[in-house]
């Protein structure tokens, strides 16, 4: 009897330890930059004060983590129109710093992205796209972003040809107070799959003992 109560309350402590695990909060971070201003055109990768315009409508994206991890990726929106999804980001880098009150105090993240594309009207479409963002010492507390896309022209024969190449930058500047921080109860199989192996266990050991004590 007394193996059992032992059995019995090393099984509750395991259990109280194991719900706790399984009910821990991860943390869900997303940073949105403010409205990013067109800066400058590029025509081959040259600066070219003849592509874009002042007056182009503003561009603004927005980045999710969890933890220091890329979680949802990015959405890119200009002129209330979503341009990127965000499944394509691939990241470059990914740093964020924290203070010990869990507030995010500086970061360097950088992503880029290329999609390709064919229709028979436009051709071969290749669009490039990267997001810079910091803030901290020696960084340059600003929110870039950079769209490209190949200019092709139809050839004989139902072939097409590049002849060049337009970019278009929209910067602004980072701000600490556009990170928002939630906790995601995010349940982990492993978490399970040890109060299975416990239950398994102890429901052994409490057979055992009935037939030892037949």
């Amino acid at each position: 009897m007394k193996l059992h109560r032992i059995y019995r309350q090393l099984f509750a402590s395991t259990l109280m330890a194991l719900l706790a695990q399984i009910t821990s909060a991860h943390t869900l971070l997303t940073y949105t930059s403010n409205n990013l201003s067109f800066t400058e055109g590029y025509l081959n990768g040259y600066p070219d004060d003849s592509v874009g315009s002042p007056d182009a409508p503003p561009a603004v994206f927005s980045i999710s983590f969890f933890e220091n991890t890329l979680s949802e990726g990015a959405n890119i929106v200009v002129n209330d129109a979503r341009v990127v999804s965000n499944f394509h980001l691939a990241p470059i880098s990914t740093i964020i710093d924290w203070d010990l009150d869990g507030n995010v105090i500086g970061w360097d993240l950088s992503f880029f992205v290329e999609e390709k594309s064919f229709s028979e009207s436009d051709g071969p479409q290749r669009i490039t796209t990267s997001i810079q963002s910091s803030y901290g010492e020696n960084r340059c507390n600003c929110d870039k972003y950079f769209w490209g896309y190949d200019i092709v022209i139809p050839r004989a024969y139902e072939q097409w040809q590049v002849i060049g190449e337009l970019g278009f930058l929209y910067q602004g500047d980072s701000n600490p107070g556009n990170w928002v921080i939630k906790s995601a109860p995010v349940p982990e199989t492993r978490s399970y799959l040890l109060l299975l192996a416990g239950l398994a266990i102890l429901g052994i050991v409490s057979m055992r003992n009935k037939i030892h004590h037949q």
